[in-house]
């Protein structure tokens, strides 16, 4: 799913990186106005996929 632009943001949780609005306190922020909690282990990998596709 990574190469699509999904990834794992907590157990059973997949969202795609291009609806995501922003990430803060263990949260993501989709464009839709749902938020999924975000899992430690995951926050560098997360971010890091965000920042690419914003720009």
């Amino acid at each position: 799913m990574k190469p699509y632009g999904f990834v794992t943001c907590y157990r059973g949780i997949i969202v795609n990186c291009a609806n995501i609005i922003k990430i803060k306190n263990g949260t993501v922020y989709l464009g839709n106005g749902e938020r999924l909690p975000l899992a430690q282990k995951r926050v560098l990998e997360l971010k890091e996929k965000f920042k690419i596709n914003i720009l």
